[in-house]
């Protein structure tokens, strides 16, 4: 009798923890799909509402990040600097973050930031057209027009 109460103990108490996580991943779930299909309708403060939920429930979750910073980019906010170089923290060696967040950081004016970003993409990755777009735009604001020139034929020769 005592055994088969022990087991229906830790039987209940396993259905409760592992219940709670399938209902835990099942709500995040269902707040991703909706804040992307409210993104994609062009919904952008729902959109934004329901990612910061989720956000709230996960500081790092990266589809929230990536759904408040796509919305915030929309609206041509600044918070698209913040949202995006959250990103790139949490995806140190993802050459699309850290240019993501360069392009942000210069449509907002922060030129070391976007430095900053471009020299944390990795030799490898810096072959890319996309990594001499951008290195052609913080040229160009800097002023710098040769280097400007440079980096974008770099990119057409890629493209």
């Amino acid at each position: 009798m005592v055994t088969a109460l022990v087991i229906a103990f830790l039987l209940g108490a396993l259905f409760v923890s592992y219940g709670s996580k399938l209902y835990e991943d099942w709500r995040q779930d269902r707040l991703f799909h909706r804040a992307a299909a409210l993104l994609q309708q062009g919904r952008l403060n729902e959109a934004s509402d329901t990612a910061q939920e989720l956000l709230g429930r996960h500081p790092d979750s990266l589809p929230a990040l990536y759904i408040l910073a796509e919305a915030a980019e929309k609206e041509n906010l600044e918070e698209t600097v913040s949202r995006r170089e959250q990103i790139a923290r949490l995806l140190p060696k993802d050459a699309d973050s850290q240019l993501n967040l360069a392009s942000a950081a210069l449509r907002f004016g922060k030129l070391d930031l976007a430095r900053e970003a471009l020299d944390r993409v990795a030799p490898t990755d810096r072959d890319r057209a996309a990594f001499h777009v951008v290195a052609g735009w913080l040229a160009r604001a800097e002023g710098n027009l040769a280097e400007q020139e440079e980096q974008f034929a770099a990119a057409v020769k890629k493209d």
